[in-house]
């Protein structure tokens, strides 16, 4: 008698999300510019389709016994659509690659593939291969923007072509243990340093080791336990030839305590990276810069076990560029979509950063635009600073989540605008053109509350961005519908700006299925 043939498994996912922003005007720059951003309607439309083949053969790895010529086969999809601004004032600012100067929802860039790969489970290794989204630890350094942040939005997301080879090499007891070796060679599609559609043309080669021992509790959370090592090679140039060669290594860990009557999560992420780039050149340096950049990032939270309260402290460091002029690039910046807060890095750096590209590239001021002048747009991500974010976040009832939080940010480096430093002869100035001293960036506080149908804890999607493991399965597909209004108040110290402070609504609708 002949079994059956299991049928394969399709998921279909999707995810809406509607923001409304009221934002307030402020300058940027000594010139009386100003950001010239209104209130606006943004869009995001997120559909994802999973196909696994259902017929499967059981096996040990590497068993020489296996004549069938895979165990599992796969497909995945997954497309924005009408993603960006719809409606409202854009920023008067250019160049800004969140699409807040423009309304582009509606045209051919509110369209964004992320997905499209092949995977099977060879008898010896998962292999996919095609477009895909790109993660790790806690997403300082490779991001999906796939994840809710705890304040404010995700809005990009690591995209590359990749080929992949993972496996589980080691066995106890017939039983394969949770330590995954992966390794991946990768042509950039949109990440923070490259855009392929800008004409930059980024590779890296990646291995990684990472023990994933996730587990299941009753009550339908995941007590995670994982640790790994992420080595990446990259080589870049941009459309004009500028070079840029660098190595990256990464440590990462994460656990989850269960302990009587709370449960605590601690996670680490660090990262060193080291190099070589003629994308921008000092008289020190003509033929091009080194690159000697470290981050740091940590995270705990603390809640009981019905998760009613929790109870966040996060810190995250990025080393400064004390001294532009010695041949050493030591500014490292975390992934743009990584969470620290929503107003002081997301939106007043960014625009600052944004004010003063404008001014260093403007034509009445410079024929020429100087070397590496792109570089100035770090699109709201933490750089050269330090933060310390403790919030909590309460469930009084299950369908109500309330949340507050603070941000406390320094620099790592002397406060100093790119153009009026440089204008004036290398001294550290503000936006203002005023000289600073100090490493205050300033403070916010932040706030949200949430009406859900999802109840809390409940297959919940993770608060960080993930390393899976290979050929995981996706999740049973429920509908969840959520609005939430999120306010965001910083105060600029007065070394980084004149400003006295800086509001950002935001009104969320989100619908997942």
């Amino acid at each position: 008698m002949t079994a059956l043939a299991e049928p394969p498994e399709l998921s279909l996912g999707g995810h809406l999300r509607v923001v409304g922003t009221s934002a307030e005007d402020w300058e940027v720059d000594a010139e009386g510019n100003t950001v010239g951003w209104g209130p606006a309607l943004d869009t995001r439309l997120r559909a994802s389709m999973d196909l696994v083949g259902g017929d499967s053969v059981d096996h040990l790895l590497f068993d020489p016994l296996i004549d069938s010529l895979t165990d599992e086969l796969r497909l995945g999809l997954e497309l924005d659509v009408a993603s960006g601004q719809l409606l409202g004032d854009p920023w008067d600012l250019p160049g800004d690659e969140r699409g807040r100067d423009q309304l582009d929802a509606l045209t051919l860039a509110g369209i964004l593939p992320r997905r499209a790969l092949v995977g099977a489970q060879l008898p010896i290794a998962d292999v996919e291969l095609g477009l895909t989204t790109s993660s790790w630890g806690l997403g300082m350094v490779a991001n999906d923007g796939a994840s809710d942040p705890l304040f404010g939005r995700t809005d990009f997301g690591d995209r590359v072509l990749r080929l992949r080879l993972a496996t589980q090499p080691l066995a106890r007891g017939g039983q394969r243990l949770p330590l995954i070796a992966l390794a991946a060679f990768d042509r950039v599609v949109a990440d923070d340093l490259a855009r392929w559609d800008q004409g930059d043309r980024a590779y890296q080669g990646i291995v990684a080791l990472l023990w994933a021992d996730d587990r299941e509790e009753e009550d339908d959370r995941v007590e995670v336990r994982r640790a790994g090592v992420y080595g990446v090679l990259r080589d870049q140039r941009d459309d004009e030839g500028r070079h840029t060669q660098a190595g990256v290594m990464d440590l990462y860990g994460e656990t989850t305590v269960a302990l009587s009557t709370a449960r605590l999560s601690l996670g680490a992420e660090s990262a060193a990276l080291l190099g070589q780039t003629d994308a921008a050149r000092t008289y020190v340096a003509p033929d091009g810069l080194a690159i000697r950049q470290l981050g740091l990032a940590v995270r705990t939270r603390l809640s009981d076990r019905r998760d009613t309260i929790a109870l966040h402290l996060r810190g995250a460091l990025a080393s400064g560029d004390g001294d532009p002029d010695d041949g050493v690039v030591s500014d490292f910046r975390f992934d743009r979509d990584y969470d620290v807060g929503m107003v002081l890095f997301d939106e007043l750096l960014s625009s600052i950063d944004a004010g003063a590209h404008r001014l260093a590239s403007d034509p009445a001021r410079a024929a020429v635009p100087p070397e590496g002048v792109d570089t100035l747009l770090a699109e709201g991500a933490l750089h050269q600073a330090m933060a310390l974010q403790p919030a909590v976040v309460g469930r009084p009832w299950p369908w109500l989540k309330l949340k507050g939080g603070l941000v406390l940010a320094r620099a790592t480096a002397p406060i100093s605008h790119p153009y009026y430093a440089f204008r004036s002869g290398g001294v550290p100035t503000n936006q203002a053109g005023l000289p600073t001293s100090g490493r205050s960036l300033g403070t916010e506080i932040d706030w949200g509350l949430t009406v859900s149908s999802a109840r809390a804890g409940a297959a919940a999607p993770r608060p960080e961005p993930s390393s899976p493991a290979p050929g995981a399965k996706p999740a049973p597909p429920r509908l969840v519908t959520e609005l939430s209004l999120q306010g965001g108040h910083a105060w600029p110290s007065r070394w980084l700006s004149p400003l006295s402070r800086v509001d950002h609504l935001l009104l969320v609708g989100q619908l997942r299925w």
